[in-house]
């Protein structure tokens, strides 16, 4: 976003060089196997304020997302008093450099938000909890491009809030059948699920709320959650943050469509996490096929003492167990709608996943279909019989 005092809520185009990076050829290629345990994921010791981020508030709750639609990872975070901060990817997508910090006329009522595509017309809307318990959603009115977004409309699709108070919410499609869910992580250190009755495109949210569903423990702390498939299996596993510097890992010992979350680790991943208030942003920040962390770390009596704390995952270099080793071939690429895997291989699972660590949909075809998708950047992570994987980047015009 290239802004002037009188244009700051306009998105203009990235510089050439960074539109040519896109189209450069495809990913290089890893090979790693599924099936992989918490103590096999290796991520690189924190670096603080990378890329050229600096945080200018106490509050630094960050989310990671293309949000003007240019191909790369962009962080959005909360100020207090439900201001924006946005700071655009200026760089490229696998060497970030983030602009100065600007606050768009992106207002809200609720202290923090997420963002999501919950009504799925290929854009980010935001979603967020009040002080009440309230839930506001703010349709995006604009464009995948030119984001705008409209008032906050309270409790919509059929929520039942009696049971919230302030927190932080997460849509995910945890059980696999093509919608978003919704949870509600607490400053009670509760966590409440709320299944998506209706569809991706009309959320129904009005089924009776469960308190820490699919085997979660309780906990008696603030807990932010994020949903990532850390493990690189195929199904949603968890991360907690809380108040005491600790990382609470739940790995997701079920399936894709039936979670069931193991035991809960405590900071497994060898994380430097400060005390205090803190959340993870996830995404493919370095365009290397695999989900890297930023976290928000936060004191509401220091500002400076706010930081952006970066941890590469490094996964994909340290498990290598399996070659894929026949060739394989992904065209067109750019493309409008539809690609081929042209391999000799057995292909038997083809997952699409964005630059955000999102799990769009599996198929086991070799014909696979982008077309109602957003222009941007995909990964195909291709299975063969042995659980042999290979990761091809696809850009969807």
């Amino acid at each position: 976003m290239k802004t002037n005092s009188t244009t700051q809520n306009k998105f203009t185009k990235k510089s050439n060089h960074k539109s040519s990076s896109l189209l450069k050829g495809l990913l290089l290629v890893f090979f790693f196997s599924f099936g992989t345990t918490a103590s096999a994921q290796t991520f690189a010791p924190g670096i603080t304020n990378p890329f050229g981020l600096t945080p200018v508030n106490t509050v630094n709750y960050p989310v990671l997302i293309d949000i003007d639609g240019d191909g790369d990872l962009d962080i959005v975070t909360s100020e207090l008093f439900g201001q924006l901060v946005y700071f655009e990817n200026i760089g490229t997508v696998s060497s970030p450099l983030f602009a100065a910090p600007l606050r768009p006329n992106w207002k809200t009522d609720t202290l923090l938000v997420n963002f999501t595509d919950i009504d799925n017309d290929g854009d980010y809307d935001m979603i967020g909890i009040d002080f009440n318990g309230n839930i506001y959603v703010y349709e995006n009115v604009g464009s995948s491009t030119n984001p705008q977004f409209a008032s906050g409309v309270i409790n919509p699709y059929n929520i039942n809030n009696s049971v919230l108070s302030q927190g932080l919410l997460e849509l995910v499609d945890i059980d696999n059948d093509g919608d978003l869910d919704l949870f509600a992580g607490l400053t009670n250190g509760s966590i409440y699920f709320f299944e998506n009755i209706g569809t991706s495109n009309s959320p129904d949210f009005g089924s009776t709320p469960v308190l820490n569903p699919f085997g979660l423990d309780s906990f008696p702390s603030n807990r932010i959650p994020t949903f990532i498939d850390i493990d690189d299996d195929g199904d949603y596993d968890l991360l907690v943050n809380t108040i005491f510097g600790e990382l609470h890992y739940y790995e997701n010992i079920g399936s894709a469509s039936s979670p069931q979350f193991g035991p809960r680790q405590v900071n497994p991943f060898n994380l430097s996490i400060p005390n205090g208030l803190s959340k993870f942003a996830k995404g493919d920040i370095d365009d290397d096929g695999d989900t890297d962390l930023v976290l928000g770390a936060m004191n509401l009596s220091n500002q400076d003492s706010a930081q952006f704390i970066f941890f590469e995952n490094q996964m994909v270099n340290v498990s290598i167990k399996r070659f894929f080793e026949k060739s394989v071939n992904v065209f067109p690429n750019p493309t409008t709608g539809m690609v081929h895997i042209e391999t000799d291989a057995h292909v038997k699972a083809v997952r699409i996943t964005n630059l955000d660590g999102k799990i769009i949909r599996e198929t086991t075809q070799k014909d696979v279909s982008l077309g109602n998708l957003p222009s941007g950047v995909y990964f195909l992570t291709i299975v063969d019989e042995n659980n042999a994987v290979r990761i091809e980047r696809v850009i969807k015009q």
